[in-house]
């Protein structure tokens, strides 16, 4: 009811005039128990030339003859709602990415007779997934209670589709050749409908375990028999003990579908890999990173000979916050920005023939920051880790890009890139960026939001410093400062991010790539003869997103495609071997159905 009467405000204030229903009186009984203050709103407009009545969109757009165009987003808006109780937000995010990816893989083992479809499982998860959704809970404006509720629920539908995966993937995998004694087969699953080449990580557990300071294992990788590039890397565990292994893999998936890898092993020497410090890399595209070795900072990111920065990168600041959760009557994020001490300079933690990680530790005075690196030998883009010990109470923190040139401000919306302003907050989906003369800096993201560009910088919003459930009222204080009150996000997180120089048309792919990534785990198969690795889905155009692939009904999928670009594209669709030509127009969603081996384009979003 409040949620009705604040976007009528918000129509007349854009000069658009709702249309009656038949019975003007009607909307008494659509507000019991608020319709006093309906009504009082109704008669204040009514005193100024305007009618107010309860209607429904169907019927507004059947009557109302607009004659200005808005065409822009609603931002800034309650802008500290982008990134309070950051826990719950990257939890959903993990949420909404396992559905869609589980949801490819039991739509694919489900075709292949592997695996049977089930709709209760998916239907349960969905629905825990909408109750997170509530306006006051994912904005992170409720009460603690709404909060461990929520988490909850997300961890329930996360176990409900971990189960539908497993069996999936593991039917996938079930008839493919033993393997040899001693090997350890890695399959890996490519939710994406193309070709992807990456760095995966994979791991295993070997029968048995080595100490000793000179002696460890030895290892090769083959796909299809061939050797692969690989580097060994810290494991999950901590244990002192040459047993559980980690491997980053050079890979080349297939797509939408299994690819199988196979670890030989053997005892050798124990090798431990160099840890000089080094602070300039550069990969075989001449694309070259540097950091600054005493704060630890990336301070130099060249690709194509273009500088993109002009300071040290992804430094974490600091900010004054305050405990509102909304962000009342506010523009702009935080005062007083301060860059934290450094207490652990840049070092080495990984280095080998894909890649190396760096990283740095920095102290605000309650709390830790971490902040690691991780640059390829044979790939553009660097990887941005994040992990927060935060116990900063009234404030709040954030990463700072300073920027070489300010372009277009632009982030992910639904379906489609936005172009946003300056000095004030905003909110981007899962990349935001710089474009200029065709590049864009690009940051994608997996679980934050907040964002904005002032005096030159990128700043990334990770934390703000709020209480539960606390706004302005009048002139009183917000909240009673002489007792114990909770802080919403004290305690440890995890950020993940990736830094790009792509173009426009690419971002929503990559962004699709980094959240959902390919799922790697080491499984023993017992077929007789090797499976031939088949693609569900295939299109030939990379810049088409594939958003959603699902079974919707007995013998019909569903497939949804998105040209998030201002231009048109046109690209072939295999779906089990049944092809469609489509024609994308700018930004341009189209949902195709899969039936009784049919193709066609369905002109509805419904899926049947």
């Amino acid at each position: 009811k409040s949620f009705a009467r604040i976007h009528v405000a918000n129509l007349i204030n854009f000069g658009i005039v709702p249309m009656t229903l038949e019975n003007p009186d009607d909307y008494d009984k659509f507000a019991e128990g608020d319709s006093l203050e309906i009504k009082d709103f109704a008669e204040e407009q009514k005193r100024n030339g305007v009618s107010v009545f309860h209607s429904t969109p169907e019927a507004f757009f059947r009557k109302v003859t607009p004659n200005v165009e808005f065409n822009a987003a609603l931002q800034p808006c309650f802008i500290k709602c982008y990134s309070s109780i950051a826990r719950l937000k990257r939890k959903y995010a993990e949420l909404e990415n396992k559905l869609l990816k589980t949801e490819k893989i039991c739509a694919y083992a489900d075709k292949e007779g592997v695996y049977q479809y089930d709709f209760a499982a998916f239907n349960e998860a969905q629905k825990n997934m909408a109750a997170i959704q509530f306006h006051d809970v994912l904005s992170g404006t409720c009460i603690i209670e709404g909060e461990k509720s929520s988490l909850q629920k997300a961890d329930y539908a996360l176990e409900l589709l971990d189960k539908q995966f497993s069996k999936a993937f593991m039917g996938l995998c079930a008839d493919y050749e033993k393997a040899k004694p001693g090997d350890y087969p890695i399959f890996v699953y490519n939710p994406h409908p193309y070709t992807e080449k990456q760095v995966l990580i994979g791991e295993i557990f070997l029968l048995d375990g080595i100490v000793s300071e000179t002696e460890g294992y030895e290892f090769t990788v083959k796909k299809d028999g061939n050797e692969v590039p690989f580097q060994v890397i810290k494991e999950s565990s901590c244990i002192n003990m040459d047993r559980s292994k980690r491997f980053a893999i050079k890979a080349e998936l297939n797509p939408l579908s299994m690819t199988r890898f196979d670890v030989e092993v053997r005892r050798g020497k124990r090798k431990d890999f160099d840890r000089t410090l080094e602070t300039e890399f550069v990969n075989v595209h001449d694309t070259k990173a540097t950091f600054n070795i005493k704060n630890g900072c990336l301070n130099s990111y060249m690709v194509g000979g273009n500088e993109y920065f002009s300071g040290d990168a992804f430094t974490p600041v600091t900010f004054d916050d305050n405990v509102d959760p909304w962000g009342w009557h506010m523009n702009k994020l935080g005062s007083n920005y301060c860059k934290p001490a450094v207490k652990t300079s840049l070092r080495v933690v990984e280095r080998g023939d894909l890649l190396t990680t760096v990283e740095s530790i920095y102290d605000t005075g309650k709390s830790d920051v971490r902040v690691a690196y991780t640059v390829y030998k044979d790939f553009d883009y660097i990887d941005v880790t994040v992990n927060v010990y935060w116990n900063d109470t009234g404030k709040g923190l954030k990463l700072e890009i300073p920027l070489k040139e300010i372009g277009r401000f632009i982030g992910q919306t639904s379906f489609g890139t936005q172009e946003y302003g300056l000095e004030t907050e905003e909110c981007s989906q899962r990349f935001v960026g710089v474009e200029k003369d065709g590049n864009v800096l690009a940051v994608f993201k997996d679980g934050t939001y907040g964002c904005s560009i002032e005096d030159g910088k990128l700043y990334i919003t990770l934390l703000n410093g709020s209480v539960y459930c606390a706004h302005p009222i009048g002139d009183l204080p917000i909240i009673d400062e002489n007792r114990f009150n909770y802080y919403t996000d004290l305690g440890r997180h995890e950020f993940t991010f990736r830094l790009e120089v792509c173009k426009e048309e690419e971002l929503e792919r990559k962004a699709t790539s980094f959240t959902q990534k390919p799922y790697a785990l080491n499984f023993y198969p017992h077929g007789n003869g090797e499976k031939k690795e088949q693609s569900s889905i295939t299109l030939s155009n990379d810049n088409i997103a594939l958003s959603s692939f699902r079974k919707v009904a007995l013998n019909a999928y569903m497939v949804r495609l998105n040209n998030n670009s201002k231009d048109k594209k046109a690209c072939v669709c295999t779906v089990f071997g049944k092809s469609i030509e489509l024609f994308f127009k700018e930004y341009e969603v189209k949902t195709l159905i899969y039936r009784n081996n049919e193709l066609i384009e369905s002109d509805s979003m419904l899926d049947l």
